[in-house]
């Protein structure tokens, strides 16, 4: 069964929904259907209902964040932590890197924040921003209704 005013998938027994809370009658309707929701699929052999969301790409924001960053922790820290090091001695031999390392970092920051992708959340429709950390671990936390969205190439998926 199916709520009647966000399209969540219930069980019969149930006298609200867990969703939005609205109450349930004993109408059977079609799943709400949203512009950001493109299909019901079948994603795993052992997950039963999915609904994904298309996200874009937003490139310019990712790299610039990854370049102010990259920066940060680059120049900022790095790179004196490196110069410092290089005065003890033997220290040179830890600094040096870490001097390189510091330099070449913001543009490390800035070639991974060019994969930063941006979507609505299927769960409650919010806009999610996930970058690359976030799509190598395989999804990411809605920071509205808290729920794990997962992240297929440049597609957010629920998992029901």
């Amino acid at each position: 069964m199916y709520c009647v005013e966000c399209g969540a998938q219930i069980p019969n027994d149930d006298v609200f929904c867990c969703e939005c809370g609205s109450p349930v009658n004993n109408q059977t309707p079609k799943p709400a259907s949203n512009h950001n929701e493109v299909q019901q699929i079948q994603a795993h052999p052992g997950i039963s209902n999915t609904t994904k969301s298309e996200a874009k790409s937003v490139k310019v924001q990712g790299s610039i964040v990854g370049l102010i960053s990259g920066g940060m922790v680059g120049i900022g820290c790095l790179v004196p932590i490196g110069i410092a090091l290089c005065f003890t001695g033997i220290g040179a031999i830890i600094g040096i890197p870490i001097v390189i390392v510091g330099l070449i970092f913001p543009i490390i920051k800035f070639l991974t924040g060019m994969a930063t992708i941006e979507g609505n959340c299927p769960w409650c429709q919010n806009s999610v921003i996930c970058t690359s950390a976030d799509r190598q671990l395989g999804g990411v936390t809605c920071p509205a209704c808290k729920k794990r969205i997962v992240i297929k190439d440049k597609t957010l998926i629920k998992i029901e």
